[in-house]
């Protein structure tokens, strides 16, 4: 038998080319009793391996008193097994070792109801002449298995066998079998799909937008192209997929051009594309800069930066002390701001903030991006100056002597990648006594006051360290 199924299975195919879909009518018999037939048609343009091993076991009446060997409500029913036709019930669904298998053909075909697979075990590459109908829609088998065809008419039928009584097993009780004869060809072209969304020309799509059309009568996959010229030479997608919608994760905000276009397949033949559509999507999201994400020790006074975005007027800001911006929790709500930084007055200390940015158009607001987070400290007074200075520095600080506060000055150089940054206060003894700054800081110049009004009169030194960076100098307080 094994010689005859290798023969079977290397005579001329279509190698999935565009071609005609095989029609069978599946005859089923209840313990002798005929109950019915439906039909069936395959997919040769997706699955042609698998449709013309079919084709051929019809050929030699293979298929002709196997049994649909199991059945499982609300799921499927499976047959072609050559144990069903005469070995013992328990042996039904095991296969013949001697069988040629079919390498996978794994595609996007949704398991709906009445599509026909190849069934297999845990090899995937293991199918041969057993298959199953889905007697409803069973997505989770999804690219697990080589879908090749599907029934067009009578799945009451389907239903009914489904519906027989059985053994623990999913064996049917009483034995049905099939005879399968082919009974012609359907040369059908799908229809070109109608696009629903987006709609020509349309603006402020983003990655979340998705585009989808209705379906296609017969229509079992659908080539989805985006790409960013006309022509369709740059491709960021391109894919059949089973659905009749899609998202569209690869493309990039920034008031990008995207043309995009689909056809259907039917399983034997392709659709014309539709005419290409072109999106335009939305503004890009900012990039906060400053403060880092998640650093701590920042100020009440706490300047926040983030980056230009090409086409906004204005920017969106949000600080929160929750991380879902409750009406409670924000702090700060404000538009139409023109700069792409903003500080901050009076921030509760020692509190965990959340902030996020949205640009502004003169037409609408983008969204906002993810959220970033800060911690303040203790220390007050900082002002920042987001200058390009040239190197480290450690001004004197002024006035010197002091009672109770003097300001201290810094400056971190465009040069240095953002570091953690500390400013401390020591006495005499070495004994640090205060922390003004202790953050992840950028290139900038930095200006910060420090009250010494609970310390007694006496020499200290402060000391700045921001990256491999550090410095000390000494300061007077005189009360």
């Amino acid at each position: 038998m094994k010689k005859i199924f290798i023969f079977l299975f290397c005579i001329a195919s279509l190698y999935g080319q565009e071609a005609s879909k095989p029609v069978y009518t599946i005859t089923t018999e209840r313990e002798g009793t005929p109950i019915g037939s439906f039909n069936i048609e395959l997919f040769p343009l997706i699955a042609p391996k698998t449709v013309r091993y079919f084709d051929s076991l019809v050929t030699i009446k293979f298929f002709d008193s196997l049994a649909f060997h199991r059945v499982v409500p609300g799921f499927v029913i499976q047959g072609g097994d050559p144990n069903s036709r005469n070995l013992p019930r328990d042996t039904w669904g095991n296969g013949d070792p001697a069988q040629t298998n079919v390498p996978a053909e794994f595609s996007n075909v949704a398991y709906l109801r009445g599509i026909l697979g190849a069934a297999r075990d845990t090899d995937p590459n293991s199918a041969n002449s057993q298959f199953f109908i889905c007697v409803s829609n069973a997505t989770s088998l999804n690219a697990l298995y080589t879908a090749y065809g599907r029934v067009t008419s009578g799945m009451n039928l389907c239903d009914s066998i489904v519906a027989s009584p059985r053994d623990v097993n999913d064996n049917p009780l009483k034995k049905i079998i099939m005879f399968v004869k082919k009974t012609g060809t359907n040369d059908s072209i799908p229809a070109v799909p109608t696009i629903i969304a987006p709609a020509n020309n349309a603006g402020r799509i983003t990655p979340d937008s998705g585009v989808g059309w209705y379906p296609v009568s017969g229509g079992v996959l659908y080539q989805l192209d985006v790409a960013t010229d006309s022509m369709f030479v740059n491709k960021i997608f391109s894919s059949e997929i089973g659905t009749t919608s899609n998202s569209l994760n690869n493309i990039q905000l920034g008031l990008k051009k995207y043309y995009w276009r689909v056809s259907s397949n039917n399983g034997g033949h392709r659709s014309a594309f539709t005419p290409t559509r072109l999106f335009t999507t939305a503004v890009s999201i900012p990039t906060p800069v400053f403060p880092v994400n998640a650093s701590g020790g920042n100020p009440g006074n706490v300047w926040l930066k983030w980056g230009a975005v090409t086409g906004a007027v204005s920017y969106h800001l949000q600080v929160s002390t929750n991380s879902i911006f409750t009406p409670a929790g924000i702090v700060v709500d404000q538009k139409g701001i023109t700069d792409t930084m903003k500080q901050m007055n009076g921030l509760q200390l020692s509190k965990k903030h959340y902030w996020k940015v949205s640009s502004e158009t003169p037409e609408y607001e983008g969204g906002f991006g993810t959220q970033w987070t800060f911690t303040t400290g203790t220390a007050t007074g900082l002002v920042v100056s987001y200058t390009t200075p040239n190197e480290f520095s450690l001004e004197q600080n002024y006035p010197n002597p002091f009672n109770p506060s003097t300001s201290i000055r810094y400056s971190i150089p465009s040069s240095a990648a953002a570091s953690q940054t500390t400013l401390r206060i020591f006495d005499v003894l070495g004994k640090e006594t205060e922390t003004l700054v202790d953050a992840v800081q950028p290139s900038g110049s930095y200006e910060i006051t420090f009250d010494a009004s609970k310390l007694v009169s006496g020499i200290y030194f402060y000391q700045l360290r921001s990256g491999n960076f550090v410095q000390t100098k000494r300061l007077t307080l005189l009360k």
